[in-house]
Parts: structure tokens; C-alpha cells; sequence
């Protein structure tokens, strides 16, 4: 038996035993029918508008006079003409961008998160950083920019001491020309040998403003030299100090 997909399609019927047991049976094989509804409303749309159009035509053509007939005709196109600009300013409505909406509330799970309150990163390691050297047996160069940097996963809030491994520098004055900057502010640093190695100590606060995921550690050269222009050696890299690590730990809240 074949069943009317459309409502247009259907013959009146009288019989309500009859159409009880279609739509009966229609619900017990539906879930068994791949019906493509999406596909059958397009066309059925499609016959509707055809069909409108067909019965204003013939409607046009009785008329009286090939004036009339002109006229009439032109109207029908018109009204074509109107309802393809419809279409086509809802179809592109349908698919322009549009701004996604960002009015959420995100959940504040930096303050919940517990954050470490010391780090000890090794120079002779991989680091995260820039205007560095390769790593050699105990530490790295810094160049042979003036500016050189680290940065690593921010720590917790409060007073901190830094301590800082300095294996040697390229030239006498090297180190205590040197400026150094902790999250993009100047710290003051002291010495605890005033030969090399020594030990570079430094003490700053951080806020509870202080939001970013890292933080960085700059240091600020006022001169490099060249171990070929110093002693005409082979290697002709522009350096600063060499460092072996960095420690910051927490000292007060």
C-alpha cells in the first residue's frame, strides 16, 4: 500500500477505521524507513510555489487584449522576481558569520589552584629563554645580544629571595654593570664573592595582582666582548657572563 507523503496528495476520506489503521501502520514502519523529511518538505515547497505560479499564468492569459496580456505577465514576474529576493536575502542570512557569543561567566580556578613557592632551574639543561648560548659542562653563556632572559611557570605570591650561580663573566665589570629585571621590574642584586665563581642574591615582592602563567627573569648588559678580540682566540662569540643556575624561593607571604 502506498501512503500519501503529503497532505496535498491525500484523497478526503470518510473512513476513520481506515485511516486509524494507516496511520497505525504508518507509526510501526516509520522507525524502519530511512525517510529523508528534510528532502521532502524542499520539494514539496517547490511543487507549491510551481503550482501558484502556473495557476496566476493561466489565469493572465484569458486576458482581453495583448496589452493586458503584457501587463499581466510582467506583474507574474515581478512577483517571481520578489520572491527569489526573498529567498536569497534569507538564504544568506542563514549563512553569514556571525560573532560567537562570549557572554559567559568562566570559572576562576587560578585562585583555587595551588601554585609552588620555589624553582631551581639549571642553565646547564634545557631552558625556556633567549640570547643564550649552548650548554657547556658547568654553564651557559649569555649573547651575544645585551638582553638576555628566562622565563618559567609562575610561583605563588609573596617575598622571595633569588639566588643566582655566576661561573664567570667575559671581563672584569661585566657583572656589576649589569641591571636585572623580575616580571618586567628592576630588582637590586648584591654579591657574596666579590671574585668568581660568586653568588648573585636579590630580594622583590610579587603582588596578588600579578596574573600571567610565568614569570621572567631579564638581565640587562651595559658590555660583551669576544674572547678573539680579547686574546685572539678562535672563538669570535660575543659574550657577557656564564651562569649555572637560578634559584627563587619563598621567604614571607
Amino acid at each position: 500500500m502506498k501512503l500519501p507523503l503529503f497532505s496535498s496528495e491525500k484523497k478526503p476520506v470518510n473512513d476513520t477505521p481506515a485511516v486509524d489503521r494507516d496511520l497505525t501502520l504508518l507509526a510501526h514502519v516509520e522507525p524502519f524507513v530511512d525517510l529523508n523529511v528534510a528532502q521532502a518538505r524542499v520539494n514539496a515547497m517547490d511543487h507549491a510555489v510551481i503550482a501558484r505560479f502556473e495557476t496566476m499564468i493561466r489565469q493572465r492569459l484569458n486576458a482581453d487584449s495583448p496589452e493586458q496580456l503584457a501587463a499581466s505577465l510582467a506583474s507574474v514576474l515581478s512577483e517571481i522576481k520578489a520572491d527569489v529576493h526573498y529567498l536569497n536575502a534569507a538564504l544568506v542570512d542563514a549563512r553569514r558569520y556571525r560573532d560567537p557569543n562570549f557572554n559567559f561567566q568562566t570559572p576562576d580556578h587560578e585562585s583555587k589552584k595551588h601554585k609552588v613557592d620555589a624553582v631551581e632551574i639549571d642553565l646547564r639543561g634545557h631552558i625556556t629563554g633567549g640570547n643564550w648560548y649552548y650548554a657547556e659542562v658547568d654553564g651557559r653563556w649569555a649573547g651575544p645580544e645585551s638582553q638576555s632572559s628566562l622565563l618559567f611557570p609562575s610561583l605563588d605570591e609573596g617575598a622571595y629571595r633569588m639566588e643566582f650561580d655566576i661561573v664567570d663573566e667575559i671581563e672584569a665589570g661585566v657583572i656589576d654593570g649589569m641591571a636585572m629585571f623580575v616580571n618586567g621590574l628592576p630588582v637590586m642584586f648584591t654579591r657574596t664573592n666579590p671574585g668568581l665563581p660568586t653568588k648573585l642574591e636579590a630580594n622583590f615582592t610579587v603582588d596578588a595582582d600579578y596574573k600571567l602563567p610565568f614569570w621572567s627573569l631579564k638581565l640587562q648588559f651595559s658590555k660583551l666582548r669576544s674572547p678573539a678580540a680579547l686574546n685572539g682566540s678562535d672563538d669570535r662569540r660575543t659574550l657577557a657572563i656564564r651562569a649555572a643556575a637560578v634559584r627563587f624561593i619563598k621567604v614571607g607571604a
